[in-house]
C-alpha cells in the first residue's frame, strides 16, 4: 500500500526477498528469486530471528531520471537486531548490484549498491546502555529519545551537549527526578549535572541514591574557568564534595578535569572519574547539514565573547583580518552575542579588514540558521582556549566542515592539525588554513580525515561503546 502510494506506476510483485538465516551464531543471505527487474526492485519481508521487518524500497531510473529514491516508512527494529540487519543490508545490495551486472542491464542507470546506504541510517545501532540525563529544576523540558535523534524541529533542543548522551543511548532527558523516577526501571543509569547551585543537584542524587538507582555526575558548565566561578562559597564546595562521594561516577566531556573537594578520597576521585567526550550525531543523514565544496566562501569566526578572555574573541577578528588582506578573502563572518557593546566593539574592528569584508550577524540565529551559515563557508576560525567540551566543534561535524585554531576537546580528537592550544607559530595556521580557503580537495581531504576519526570516537554508536565499557556502569 505504502509503495502504491508514492511511487509512480502501481505496486509489482517483489522480485527478491531476502531471508536471514541463522546457523552457528552466523547469518547468510539467500536469495529465492534472481529475476529482479533493474527498473522496480523491492525487498520485503526481511525474516530476523523470530521478527518480520517490513522494510521496502523502490526505485524507477525510467520515471526518475535524478535516481531520486522513495525512501518510505517502516518498522524500526529493536535493537538487538541492529548489527543483523546492517550485515544483512549489505548482502542484499552487493547481491542485487551483481545480479544487474550478471545480466548485462544496459539503457539506463543500473543500480548501485550505493542507492541502499540510507538503509543503514535508518536502521538503529545496537546501544548496550540506556542513560537517562537529569537536569535538576532545569529550563530544558523532558525529551525522549526512544526513537533516536529525528530530524531537527524548531524549538526542540537538539541532540548536542548533555542531551547527546541521552539521545545515543536511547535514553532521555529531565528535569525533575521526581519524572525520572516514574521510568526508572528503563534506565541502566542517570547522569545528573551539577549546576551552580550545587545543593539541588544534591538533593537530587540524594533522591536517585535512594531508590537504588546508578548515579553518575557532571558539571554542566564544565571548562575551568566556569567551574571556578560556580564554587564560590563555602555552602556551594560542601555541596559539591558530597555530591562526589555519594556518585557511582564522574564523568567528564573535556579534558579539564573536576576538582576533587569533600570526603572522597584520591583513589577513589581517580577511579571514578573517566573522560567521555559528548557525542555528536554524525551517523544519522537527517544532521547532516552539508552544502557542496564549491559554494562555501570565507571564514566564519567560531567565538561570540569579547568580556571572556580565554575565548580570545578580539585576536580572532584581527588574526582573520591579516588573513582576509594577504589571501584576498571576499568574506568573513562573525555573529554577535553583546548586543549594542558587542556591536559598536565590531564596528570599530571593521576597518581592519578590506573594504566589505567583514559581514556582522547582529544577534546569535536559531539553529537551522546557524547551521546553514556554518556550512556556507569553507572553514571556521576560533582561539578558543577555554579547556570546553567543543559544542563550536562539533557544530563543524555536522555541517561536515573543519575547525581551525581552537583547543576544546573536539577539537583535539577530529581536528587534530588544525588544533591550536598557543604554541603554533602563526605562520604555520595560517599556511594550513591558505590551503584549505584556496584548494577544494584539500578542504574535502580534511573533511573526510575528521568525519573519519569522529566516526571512530564521537559518534553516537562510538560513545555508547565507550560508556558501556566504563566499570561504574557494568
Amino acid at each position: 500500500a505504502l509503495l502504491r502510494e508514492k511511487a509512480h506506476r502501481p505496486f509489482m510483485t517483489p522480485e527478491v526477498i531476502a531471508k536471514a538465516v541463522q546457523n552457528q551464531n552466523r547469518f547468510s543471505v539467500r536469495f529465492l528469486r534472481s529475476d529482479c527487474l533493474y527498473e522496480n526492485i523491492s525487498i520485503c519481508h526481511l525474516a530476523v530471528e523470530s521478527s518480520i521487518c517490513s522494510i521496502a524500497t523502490h526505485i524507477s531510473p525510467q520515471s526518475c531520471p535524478s535516481r531520486e529514491i522513495f525512501q518510505l516508512p517502516f518498522f524500526h527494529p529493536s535493537r538487538r537486531f541492529a548489527a543483523l540487519l546492517r550485515e544483512v543490508m549489505c548482502a542484499v545490495s552487493s547481491g542485487v548490484e551483481h545480479h544487474l551486472d550478471t545480466v548485462g542491464v544496459t539503457g539506463s542507470n543500473p543500480v548501485s549498491r550505493t542507492i541502499f546506504s540510507h538503509w543503514s541510517m535508518a536502521v538503529k545501532y545496537d546501544s548496550p546502555i540506556c542513560l537517562a540525563v537529569l537536569n535538576p529544576k532545569g529550563r530544558d523540558p523532558f525529551l525522549d529519545y526512544h526513537d533516536g535523534p529525528e530530524s531537527y524541529e524548531n524549538g526542540v533542543h537538539a541532540p548536542v551537549n548533555f542531551h547527546a548522551y541521552a539521545a545515543a543511548t536511547y535514553g532521555a532527558f529531565y528535569n525533575s527526578a521526581d519524572e525520572l523516577l516514574k521510568q526508572k526501571d528503563r534506565f541502566d543509569a542517570v547522569l545528573v549535572l551539577i549546576r551552580r547551585r550545587t545543593w539541588i543537584t544534591l538533593a537530587a542524587v540524594k533522591q536517585l541514591k535512594a531508590a537504588g538507582m546508578r548515579v553518575i555526575v557532571s558539571w554542566k558548565e564544565c571548562s575551568h574557568n566556569q567551574v571556578s566561578r560556580q564554587l564560590r562559597n563555602a555552602r556551594t564546595i560542601r555541596a559539591y564534595g558530597e555530591i562526589l562521594a555519594l556518585a557511582d561516577g564522574i564523568l567528564s566531556p573535556t579534558l579539564a578535569w573536576p576538582p576533587r573537594c569533600g570526603s572522597v578520597g584520591q583513589n577513589e576521585f581517580w577511579q571514578k572519574l573517566k573522560f567521555i567526550p559528548t557525542p555528536y550525531p554524525i551517523d544519522f543523514s537527517s544532521w547532516d547539514f552539508s552544502t557542496p565544496t564549491e559554494s562555501r566562501i570565507g571564514i566564519l569566526i567560531g567565538t561570540r565573547e569579547f568580556k571572556t578572555e580565554s575565548r580570545n574573541h578580539i585576536q580572532a577578528i584581527t588574526r582573520a583580518a591579516s588573513l582576509a588582506h594577504e589571501f584576498s578573502i571576499p568574506r568573513v563572518t562573525v555573529i554577535n552575542s553583546e548586543k549594542k557593546c558587542g556591536l559598536a566593539m565590531l564596528a570599530e574592528l571593521e576597518s581592519s579588514f578590506p573594504a566589505g569584508c567583514l559581514r556582522i550577524i547582529k544577534n546569535p540565529l536559531p539553529y537551522l540558521d546557524y547551521m546553514s551559515l556554518l556550512s556556507s563557508h569553507r572553514l571556521l576560525y576560533q582561539m578558543d582556549r577555554s579547556t570546553v567540551p567543543g559544542q563550536v566543534a562539533g557544530d563543524c561535524l555536522l555541517a561536515r566542515n573543519i575547525c581551525v585554531g581552537g583547543s576544546s576537546s573536539i577539537e583535539k580528537i577530529a581536528f587534530t592539525e588544525y588544533s591550536d592550544d598557543g604554541s603554533i607559530r602563526l605562520e604555520e595556521m595560517f599556511e594550513k588554513m591558505a590551503h584549505l580557503l584556496q584548494d577544494d580537495d584539500a578542504l574535502e581531504r580534511a573533511i573526510a580525515k575528521s568525519q573519519k576519526r569522529a566516526r571512530k570516537k564521537l559518534s553516537f554508536e562510538a560513545i555508547t561503546q565507550q560508556l558501556a565499557s566504563w566499570r561504574v556502569l557494568q
